[in-house]
């Protein structure tokens, strides 16, 4: 099986971030994960034709990007008062 000749494993190397912005990241993608699913909600109201349960979906899609923007400050607001790392 040696297709691709000799395959080093490679170690996962560790970055030096700020205090505070690796959480601030994942909560971003976390938000944007979440808002995404509303969206495709709100697509398949719109499908059936369910109009206020659409602006319920959308409405929460961006209640999450919000929150998820404000948390991702405070975040990286805090890890750099406090020097939590």
């Amino acid at each position: 099986m040696a297709l691709f000749g000799h395959i080093e494993i490679m170690h996962v190397m560790l970055a030096d971030f700020d205090p505070g912005t690796l959480t601030a990241f994942y909560v971003i993608c976390g938000a944007g994960v979440v808002a995404a699913i509303c969206l495709v909600c709100g697509l398949v109201m719109v499908v059936l034709k369910k109009r206020k349960a659409c602006f319920s979906w959308l409405s929460t899609a961006v209640i999450f990007v919000v929150l998820g923007i404000l948390l991702a400050i405070l975040s990286v607001s805090f890890g750099k008062r406090l020097g939590l790392l």
